[in-house]
């Protein structure tokens, strides 16, 4: 009779859940690192452990579980006022209590769960969760770019300047030896 009375009581919830599928890149630095790390062996494992990353989707739900990310949730959603918080740290716990982030599943993916009492909001803080990992993700894009590119310009500007100063070498030895048009003397 009581547990009747409690569920009759108690608030209903509803849970959201998304699931993401983190973007491998085989060519960024931190999996260059995992590479050599993973040539290792027994180091690695060690090592890994004592960093706290089991695996790369540890880095995005650390990204996810950031103060950045959950206060552009709770500014996005306006939660202070939903959870009755005076201060952005304490609507930040309050969510934290509603969200679960788990990357350490078999599957490599990310599980997003959002409990609230209604399911529309719900829904759509799970997926403000997805839009918010897109975002994350194009900025680590673009930064990784943008590091190609700066290396490929410096590059480029090296082979310039070595090009230049062989020119130059180039022009100094034809006017010590005198070869200075190769075609017009070989015909003379």
């Amino acid at each position: 009779i009581v547990s009747l009375l409690i569920s009759l009581v108690w608030p209903k919830s509803y849970t959201a859940t998304a699931v993401l599928m983190p973007p491998r890149q085989s060519s960024s630095m931190g999996s260059l690192l995992t590479a050599e790390l993973g040539s290792l062996g027994g180091m690695a494992a060690l090592a890994g452990s004592s960093l706290g990353l089991k695996n790369q989707n540890d880095m995005y739900v650390g990204m996810l579980k950031s103060q950045t990310v959950e206060d552009a949730m709770v500014k996005n959603f306006d939660l202070m006022k939903e959870y009755h918080a005076p201060y952005m740290s304490a609507a930040r716990k309050a969510f934290e209590s509603h969200a679960t982030l788990d990357g350490n599943g078999k599957d490599g993916l990310i599980h997003i769960s959002i409990q609230d009492r209604s399911p529309e909001k719900a829904a759509e803080m799970a997926n403000g969760y997805v839009d918010a990992f897109r975002h994350l993700s194009e900025g680590l894009a673009i930064t990784e770019a943008s590091q190609r590119r700066l290396f490929f310009q410096q590059q480029l500007e090296q082979s310039k300047d070595n090009l230049a100063n062989a020119e130059e070498a180039l022009k100094k030895t034809e006017e010590t030896t005198g070869l200075i048009q190769l075609d017009s003397q070989a015909r003379a």
